[in-house]
């Protein structure tokens, strides 16, 4: 089984090899089709197997490769989000708190981690051929910014820094705002 699903396409291509071989020494050695057989049905046949090699050794590779294409989209997009919810928890589980520096490394880390999944994501769309009209750098940049500059502004290198419950809805409007670009660009990536 293991043969046969190695080496399906080159076994039907001798296949056919074998059948156009033998009609051809057929009607070069002057053996002529009964007129049981129909012309008509031959170059069915014919067509038929023209359209299928077309379609094994053109059509499907193509499908496979945007197939390929969007898995790997689709999972750096993936590790973006699973990365952007790792710094919210972290905020939402120290935001009541006076942050250690432990925290403030870690949030800064998280969000340098964040902004190379994007840059890898820019130019990972930048060699697919399926995406390149339409994953821009824009499309996360301004939200994440926006998100980056709710959790690290005013302050945050100071040691008396808090988050306070004035800027929690802001941030969470961030938050919810680069997570939806994030999932608007996996369902527009599955899409194509």
């Amino acid at each position: 089984m293991k043969f046969l699903s190695r080496y399906y396409s080159q076994l039907i291509t001798l296949l056919i090899g074998a059948i156009v071989g033998f009609l051809c020494n057929r009607i070069i050695n002057g053996a002529y089709f009964e007129q049981k057989i129909n012309p008509v049905s031959a170059a069915s046949f014919a067509l038929t197997i023209i359209l299928a090699l077309y379609l094994e050794f053109s059509v499907r590779p193509s499908i496979s490769n945007n197939r390929n294409e969007k898995d790997l989209l689709i999972d750096q997009l993936k590790e973006m989000k699973t990365s952007l919810s790792e710094i919210h928890s972290l905020y939402i589980s120290s935001r009541d708190n006076n942050l250690t520096s432990d925290y403030k490394k870690d949030i800064t880390v998280k969000l340098r981690t964040l902004s190379n999944q994007i840059n890898a994501l820019i130019e990972l769309s930048q060699y697919c051929v399926i995406s390149k009209s339409f994953l821009k750098k824009e499309i996360f940049t301004k939200p994440y910014f926006s998100y980056k500059a709710a959790l690290t502004g005013n302050g945050f290198d100071l040691d008396a820094f808090v988050y306070d419950r004035i800027h929690f809805n802001d941030t969470e409007r961030k938050y919810n705002n680069l997570g939806k670009a994030i999932m608007h660009c996996i369902v527009d990536v599955n899409k194509l």
